[in-house]
């Protein structure tokens, strides 16, 4: 969807990186631009392309994007969330001794992101899109929380309406098998007041 943005909107993704190093005076405009040519002083300014992830470019091009998709379709009919247990054994046995699964945190965010893709392409994009009649677009960034712990947010555009949605009970509030109320009181009357909501549309 990206062609539908006009082409110098997609130019602001690009975005240079002024380097001070070795620098003790402040820098002036004269220094980053030539007054006389009205080039860019190439000895101390890069180019930051829009591949490199938490870049500026990167994250432009990103907005645009989704900026895009919003102007197309609109609001988004789902918005979801999936948490890492990191403390499972699946992420703990990793590693041989390794105690908690961020002791390496290389091969822990591999490890994450390739069970994330494989459960997002064959049961977000195919089981779960079949049954709610089609998914038309998406959106998902990953945050990671201050212990370490990844988290995904994702927003989903169906073919389905939101009314649509809720009279198929996808869009519902529930609790758990179980009787939390006397197993967990606290969680109960916590997730009761603050966590339950009705679709008041």
């Amino acid at each position: 969807m990206l062609d539908t943005i006009e082409k110098n909107k997609i130019a602001t993704a690009n975005r240079f990186v002024i380097s001070t190093k070795g620098r003790t005076q402040k820098l002036k405009q004269r220094d980053i631009v030539n007054p006389q040519t009205k080039k860019l002083n190439k000895n101390i300014i890069s180019t930051v392309p829009p591949h490199i992830r938490s870049s500026y470019a990167y994250k432009k091009r990103n907005y645009l994007d989704l900026q895009c998709i919003f102007d197309n379709l609109g609001s988004p009919q789902l918005f979801l969330t999936f948490s890492c247990s990191d403390n499972s054994e699946d992420f703990r046995s990793l590693i041989p001794g390794m105690a908690n699964a961020w002791d390496d945190p290389v091969v822990f965010a591999m490890h994450w992101k390739r069970k994330w893709l494989k459960f997002f392409n064959n049961y977000i994009l195919g089981y779960f899109a079949d049954q709610i009649g089609g998914v038309k677009e998406y959106s998902w960034v990953l945050e990671v929380q201050d212990r370490g712990s990844p988290h995904i947010h994702l927003v989903l555009w169906t073919e389905k309406t939101v009314n649509e949605l809720i009279d198929m009970n996808v869009v519902h509030t529930w609790f758990p098998p179980g009787n939390s109320s006397t197993s967990d009181p606290l969680m109960h009357q916590l997730v009761n007041t603050h966590q339950l909501h009705s679709c008041n549309l």
